[in-house]
């Protein structure tokens, strides 16, 4: 901002006036030190002292000069160090090689430097003053508290009155079209009797200057904000200057390859993916939305767009030049993976085998071949320990074949991109030695892409075709410990067995995704919405409905500590007085790494009803793992810490202290009306609350270019069963 008034020798004189130390005054004033800081005085802490209506942490991250932050391992050797010093009989050499540890972290501590703290004088009074605080005066003070045995660094802060906008003026918009003059007006607030804020202000001319660029206004010079201050009415008068030249519109468009030897893709595809044509005007939020679009295909490296103006046609024209480089399009595979299923997040470990194109057909079309063996639910056999049932701590084995084409482009509508893929595979998944189920799947999915400014990024419609059937269930079936109430337990899989048709599943969803995170990898702001309707197509044994919602919120609290919340809900629509099947994949299933983590996985549900002679049947165990529920709804709160990247050990230890994280959690969640004969709860809306299962825990985390490998630990607090003592376990669940 600039400030128009001759205030200039005012302001040199009100810092040339403030309370600045002199280094060799510093030893007058008492100040403490300490054996691991050989020179200058640590600042211990940090205070403002005047300050009403800006609070500490706002200021603090205004100013460089910070408390000395000791870490966890600076603590610990602190700790040892503190300890041998108090036993006379602590070897000599260790106590030498603690002390050389201990400097080992003098990065973490913090020194008193004047000029550092002069700078920061600067930065708090622009800050003040470009909030209309133009008579604010701030000086500091490095002193000792004997109290804690401190030294503190404290801002002192006379904030005077705070200015008033009187006005804000727009020069250089006259000549513009009545349309744009219309969009404009619509950003356009009338902040006569606000206090001043530089970012309001600044708010509000970014809006403006994106309105112009967005219809037609290439080449935009502007001025700063320029304040006028005017001290007898204690206001301020705003004057923004733009230089628009003429409006562009678009002629010309020239697409050009680098193509690195691999196959081109075709003009009529590279063409489809530009949000403008020849005659629109030029836009700014176009040409982004362009490179997303050509991004998104999986063939390009890099898109860029640059603009040349045509004076031998008109002044108002610009040509486009495109400009695509070609990546790496075959690639063979093989692997190991580590994922989570799309429904029940449950994490699974395995081997993949595979051969992929990205531009198979000439219009970045993408095949893939693929076989995986993999383990399902890998947290769920951590979990459960040496427990001797053979249904409990069964690892379970699912082998995949199948074959991927996606197309990532068909058409447009109304200027959302429509692609589609399909994705036939055969799975084979043991969930016994003499027990598995076989699946035959073949979905359809149309993908709508929405422009990345709108709160919903992509809409999926899904055509699901499977056809599932088990072997080994009648060995189960015929078991001597199969009682009737087992065998009515068992009726989800057993009229599975009894299904004569080749189609047990026909089904279309609706899903809505919006993903607005930082990084999709390692956030730390913004949201991921998930919400999803399932419902049958055809008369065959899957007969249900099944709608889903899934929210996940980021908020940076600073760096290196970010909170997480995640809320999850989802019911099942059946018909039980009818012949029914829901595949394993859609029920619904609580307890595990990605759900209460207090429960071991799929262990967790709420049945006051339960009947003990299932309970107490050796089969209880295989019903416990493989019948789901048809209600879920589950919450968490995490804190995360990820370490900083430390500066006194190897490059290679230094990566892998970075990769490191900590959390702290809370869930809460249950499953409700389990998918067994008079085992459904009937549990009203208002129960939910009560009947929810709460737990607590910590984790670490180490951060993958897939994503973070999480090793939690935790406990439960409430069990709404009574089946759990609160703090009596500590779970132990490994995830992604």
């Amino acid at each position: 901002m600039h400030f128009i008034p001759n205030r200039l020798i005012l302001f040199t004189v009100i810092i040339c006036s403030l309370t600045n130390i002199k280094a060799d005054e510093l030893e007058n004033k008492g100040l403490y030190t300490s054996k691991f800081v050989p020179y200058g005085y640590e600042i211990n802490r940090l205070e403002f002292i005047g300050n009403k209506d800006f609070n500490a942490p706002e200021l603090t991250n205004k100013v460089k000069s910070r408390p000395t932050n000791i870490g966890i391992l600076h603590s610990l050797m602190l700790m040892y160090y503190d300890e041998g010093q108090k036993n006379r009989h602590t070897p000599k050499l260790v106590m030498e090689t603690i002390e050389k540890n201990i400097r080992w972290f003098e990065n973490e501590r913090r020194v008193f430097d004047e000029k550092v703290v002069l700078e920061d004088l600067k930065s708090l009074e622009s800050y003040y003053k470009n909030n209309g605080y133009h008579l604010s005066q701030i000086s500091y003070e490095i002193f000792p508290d004997s109290t804690t045995q401190e030294n503190v660094l404290a801002f002192y802060i006379k904030e005077g009155e705070r200015y008033r906008i009187s006005n804000v003026t727009y020069l250089g918009l006259d000549s513009i079209d009545q349309e744009v003059k219309n969009k404009i007006n619509s950003v356009i607030t009338d902040h006569s009797g606000d206090y001043y804020s530089e970012l309001t202000i600044e708010q509000e001319y970014n809006e403006v200057t994106a309105t112009l660029e967005n219809n037609g206004f290439l080449y935009i010079k502007s001025s700063k904000p320029v304040i006028h201050i005017d001290d007898e009415t204690k206001s301020d008068s705003v004057v923004i200057e733009f230089i628009l030249g003429k409006r562009k519109k678009i002629g010309e468009i020239d697409i050009v390859d680098i193509r690195n030897d691999q196959p081109a893709v075709s003009q009529n595809m590279r063409k489809m993916q530009l949000a403008f044509k020849t005659g629109d005007y030029y836009s700014k939020r176009d040409e982004l939305q362009s490179r997303i679009n050509f991004l998104s295909l999986g063939v390009f490296e890099n898109a860029s767009i640059s603009y040349i103006s045509d004076s031998t046609t008109s002044d108002s024209i610009v040509n486009v030049r495109v400009s695509l480089v070609y990546n790496n399009q075959q690639e063979w595979e093989v692997s190991p993976f580590v994922n989570r299923t799309v429904f029940n997040e449950t994490t699974n470990a395995g081997i993949e085998v595979g051969y992929g194109h990205k531009n198979i057909f000439g219009a970045a079309q993408k095949f893939r071949l693929y076989g995986k063996i993999f383990a399902r639910d890998i947290s769920r056999f951590i979990g459960s320990g040496s427990n001797t049932n053979e249904y409990q701590n069964l690892l379970e084995y699912e082998y995949q074949a199948g074959i991927k084409f996606d197309q990532p482009y068909i058409f447009s509508l109304w200027n959302w991109n429509v692609g589609a893929s399909t994705n036939p595979q055969y799975a084979v998944r043991n969930i016994l030695n003499n027990f598995a189920l076989n699946t035959f799947s073949w979905p359809f999915t149309f993908q709508v892409r929405l422009p990345y400014y709108t709160i919903i990024n992509s809409i999926y419609v899904d055509l699901s075709f499977e056809s599932e059937k088990p072997s080994g269930l009648v060995n189960i079936l015929n078991q001597d410990t199969l009682t009737s109430d087992i065998a009515q337990a068992l009726i989800i899989y057993s009229s599975l067995q009894d299904y004569d048709k080749f189609i047990t599943l026909a089904t279309m969803s609706f899903r809505a995704v919006g993903d607005k995170r930082d990084n999709p990898i390692n956030p730390t702001k913004g949201y991921y919405l998930n919400t999803s309707v399932e419902f049958p197509i055809a008369n065959v044994l899957s007969n249900y409905i099944r709608t889903q919602i899934k929210i996940y919120n980021y908020f940076s609290l600073s760096s290196q500590l970010t909170t997480a919340f995640k809320l999850s809900a989802g019911h099942i629509f059946l018909d039980f007085n009818s012949e029914y099947y829901v595949p394993f994949d859609r029920q619904f299933f609580a307890g595990g790494a990605n759900s209460v983590r207090g429960w071991i996985s799929r262990k967790l549900r709420y049945h006051p009803n339960q009947d003990s002679t299932i309970v107490n049947n050796d089969l209880y165990g295989f019903l416990e793992n493989f019948v789901g529920s048809t209600s879920l709804i589950e919450s968490s709160l995490e804190l995360r810490y990820k370490f900083k990247r430390p500066e006194y050990f190897s490059e290679f230890l230094a990566d892998q202290i970075e990769s490191l994280g900590l959390v702290a959690f809370a869930d809460v969640g249950n499953s409700y009306d389990w998918l067994i004969n008079d085992n459904r709860s009937d549990t009203k809306t208002g129960n939910f609350i009560s009947t929810l299962a709460v737990s607590i825990g910590a984790g670490i985390r180490y951060f993958t270019p897939v994503g973070p490998l999480r090793l939690d630990f935790a406990t439960p607090v409430f069990d709404p069963n009574g089946d759990e003592t609160p703090f009596s376990k500590v779970r132990i669940h490994i995830g992604l």
